[in-house]
């Protein structure tokens, strides 16, 4: 897969992750309020919500920073000595994701509770997706950085 399809890809994966998170937090909280978990007040479902979707907000640029990564890899390693290259990957690894775990793992730490288990779970699969494209994006560093494509 090329570097622009992969970008796309990732893109596009990481936004629907964002708005599933957004969603089935809505969705969770709207159905205990109807079921009666919390006082019938407007601003006990309304702050976590806009705090998740805040949180979305802050970490969109940074999940462009993520999906944007193959390509910016290539330009890298393209343009730059492998010494400078080896640095300036690790720092673009470093750039995207560290703003990005806390806030993920936060999220499911903050909804592990038994009425909200499915807003955890979902944080807590995003914390493995994110993992997971770390691992990528190191392996591939270190496959471009041994003169591979």
């Amino acid at each position: 897969m090329k570097p622009l399809e992969r970008t796309l890809m990732r893109g596009l994966f990481l936004s629907l992750l964002l708005m599933s998170i957004n969603t089935v937090t809505t969705v969770v909280l709207e159905d205990n309020l109807g079921a009666g978990l919390y006082r019938p007040i407007a601003d006990t479902i309304a702050i976590p919500i806009a705090g998740t979707q805040l949180s979305s907000i802050v970490l969109s640029p940074f999940l462009l920073l993520i999906a944007y990564i193959p390509i910016k890899f290539k330009k890298i390693f393209s343009r730059n000595s492998k010494f400078e290259a080896m640095y300036k990957s690790a720092g673009a690894i470093l750039i995207a994701y560290t703003p990005v775990f806390p806030f993920v793992l936060y999220g499911a730490l903050y909804w592990t509770s038994p009425n909200h288990m499915q807003i955890a779970c979902l944080y807590y699969a995003a914390f493995l997706c994110l993992f997971a494209l770390v691992f990528i994006d190191i392996t591939a560093r270190k496959k471009l950085q041994n003169g591979g494509n």
